[in-house]
């Protein structure tokens, strides 16, 4: 199939693929479900899978914080692992998972966004009427933006023509769905969220380089600022944003911020207290007019603090949160006034002690890249696992390591590394840029300096090596199965949802997020020296004719509306060797490339599906590795 850009075109050979209604790709994925299959009935793996279920029936029995977010008589069930929330409403036997929720002023009736998709990974939102002692679903509206808020007696939201792009901006009434009106309408290439405060909402729009700030009412938007890029926090009556010129973030109030080593993440103009990152370890400072900023609270090593995000909504006089780090299980907290408490790990959790070494590398350029080594106290690991994502802005997920990678680390072969490449949120905004676009080689370049200098530092070897990346974190992971193709930088790669087709689908105008995502990965349409740059960083696009000889194994769902689940199952063909649409179906051996896709599963596995499939995929990892195969 032939994609034409004027100046240049060409063929992809495994073009058959992209059709997920087609005969080919169903037996395709038919054929490879059934090697992965086979590969799990490994004595060892199944041993290792055994064995792991402790773990999780550990986790699942104790990582639920009961009723511990509050809005005003509305109270939230928080994941202590992973910090999703559960909302307990009257005469409802079990609570409800949702991504949002907002309460009308006199708290009769409440708005909620919850994913019931399937898989589809489409988002809902339900109204209810609140009594005493019962809960009544007054309508719902499918394929929604994930924010909501009240502006006075109605309920905001935003809906639009695609997945991911929501530019409408609806007021409807509670009681009734047919009793509403479009407020706001912006391009079909911008997309909008909405933020409430207790006095005030605000409506955030962006094109992903441009952003506007509205103030909302009834009536109307005004617009509050402009701003030239998008990086920017709303905290009630204040913004903080991004100031190119300078490369500090200032606020529009004029309070004093932290240095610019610390990228915000949270502000509460109310309280004064604005959250940072830098290198992974995330901090809360109090702030305020004509003051020094100070630090509250810090994590100490890479982690996470998520505060109560309903707190400031209903003017709390308190705030709680949860604080992960990646050495210890979670603790609970509040911050009220200028004192901060933290008290005990939640549920009485206990993890076992891990030890994290920090680690620098030098980049191609020069660039000193941070990482850190996770590994159990004691033995010295024989094997190593590498973490890369680096896109987006999104903060390295350190705390993970209990929730996802513990059945690896308990083994006690094992170590795991993270890099914080550029393109990821773990530094400041300059940091963040200088991954995207026409710099994504520094994500692939910093990621591998980082595992050549995990290496070093553990004393373990190519061989002993494995990799990890999910979705854009297919990048940097496929670049090096692309650049290392014979095994010589580490021998197995793990890919969950990876993004590893940067060409075609960035060439792919009548995908929707493919418009949004020009800003993130480039525009190969611009003109050849753009295409030739991001040729250069497209894992399918430089493998080698002949395959691979690493391992490798791969996870994707057919529900998948982020990285369409032809990407890797295109990616698996070509690991084998180059090859045609019209070979495909003549493959009869695996040759070490194993690849799962699974049925009504997105981008995203359910948590039941994800904890279970990990585990398999780690199994595998530790089979080939440890000399067990």
């Amino acid at each position: 199939m032939e994609r034409d850009l004027g100046f240049l075109s060409w063929e992809d050979p495994l073009a058959g693929l992209e059709d997920p209604k087609s005969e080919l790709f169903r037996s395709t994925c038919h054929r490879e479900n059934k090697w992965h299959a086979d590969l799990i009935k490994e004595p060892h793996i199944q041993q290792f899978i055994k064995k792991s279920q402790n773990f999780k029936d550990y986790l699942n029995k104790n990582r639920t914080i009961k009723k511990y977010f509050r809005s005003g008589d509305f109270k939230f069930d928080v994941d202590a692992i992973d910090g999703d929330f559960k909302l307990h409403l009257p005469g409802l036997k079990d609570p409800i998972d949702v991504e949002d929720f907002v309460a009308s002023p006199d708290g009769h009736y409440i708005g909620i966004v919850v994913d019931n998709s399937e898989g589809q990974e489409t988002l809902t939102l339900q109204v209810y009427k609140i009594t005493k002692t019962n809960s009544i679903l007054q309508w719902q509206h499918e394929d929604v933006g994930g924010s909501i808020a009240f502006i006075g007696d109605r309920i905001a939201y935003t809906i639009g023509k695609s997945l991911h792009i929501h530019n409408e901006l609806i007021l409807a009434s509670p009681t009734n769905k047919s009793d509403r009106k479009k407020l706001f309408k912006v391009l079909t290439t911008e997309s909008m969220s909405i933020i409430q405060t207790k006095f005030s909402t605000f409506l955030h729009v962006t094109d992903y380089i441009h952003s506007k700030v509205y103030k909302v009412s009834k009536d109307g938007l005004e617009v509050i600022h402009n701003i030239g890029l998008q990086d920017h926090i709303i905290g009630g009556t204040d913004i903080i944003y991004h100031d190119s010129a300078s490369q500090t973030y200032k606020s529009v109030a004029g309070i004093p911020l932290p240095p610019p080593s610390e990228r915000p993440l949270w502000y509460s103009a109310k309280h004064g207290l604005v959250q940072t990152i830098s290198d992974g370890v995330q901090k809360i400072w109090s702030v305020a007019p004509g003051s020094k900023p100070k630090v509250m609270l810090s994590t100490q090593v890479p982690g996470r603090i998520q505060v109560d995000p309903f707190a400031d909504a209903i003017d709390a006089p308190y705030l709680r949160f949860v604080m992960r780090c990646v050495d210890r299980e979670p603790l609970l907290g509040t911050i009220s006034g200028k004192e901060v408490r933290i008290g005990k790990a939640a549920n009485d959790m206990y993890f076992p002690r891990l030890q994290i070494t920090k680690i620098t590398a030098t980049s191609a350029d020069g660039e000193k890249v941070p990482g850190i080594i996770v590994k159990p106290k004691g033995t010295p690991p024989t094997n190593l696992l590498v973490y890369c994502y680096g896109s987006y802005g999104h903060p390295t997920p350190f705390t993970a390591v209990y929730q996802v990678y513990w059945p690896l680390l308990e083994t006690g072969r094992w170590a795991l590394a993270f890099c914080m490449a550029r393109g990821g949120g773990d530094r400041s905004y300059e940091w963040i840029h200088a991954g995207r676009k026409l710099n994504r080689k520094h994500t692939v370049d910093d990621y591998e300096a980082i595992i050549q200098a995990a290496q070093e530092e553990l004393h373990i070897g190519p061989s002993k090596t494995a990799l990890y990346g999910r979705s854009a974190g297919g990048i940097p992971v496929g670049m090096m199965i692309a650049r290392h193709p014979r095994g010589t930088l580490a021998a197995a790669a793990w890919m969950e949802a990876p993004f590893v087709d940067v060409l075609r689908t960035m060439t792919d105008m009548s995908q929707p997020l493919t418009v949004l995502e020009l800003e993130e990965f480039g525009n190969p349409a611009v003109g050849p020296a753009e295409f030739y740059k991001i040729a250069q960083q497209s894992p399918i696009n430089n493998l080698p004719d002949n395959g691979v000889t690493m391992k490798v194994i791969l996870r994707t769902g057919e529900n998948d509306r982020q990285v369409y689940a032809y990407e890797p199952v295109k990616f698996a063909q070509r690991l084998r060797g180059k090859k045609t649409s019209a070979d495909v179906s003549g493959t009869k051996d695996p040759a070490g490339i194993y690849l799962f896709c699974g049925k009504k599963e997105g981008h995203f596995y359910s948590d039941d599906t994800a904890f279970n499939a990990r585990i398999q995929d780690m199994a595998a990892l530790d089979f080939w590795l440890s000399g067990l195969q």
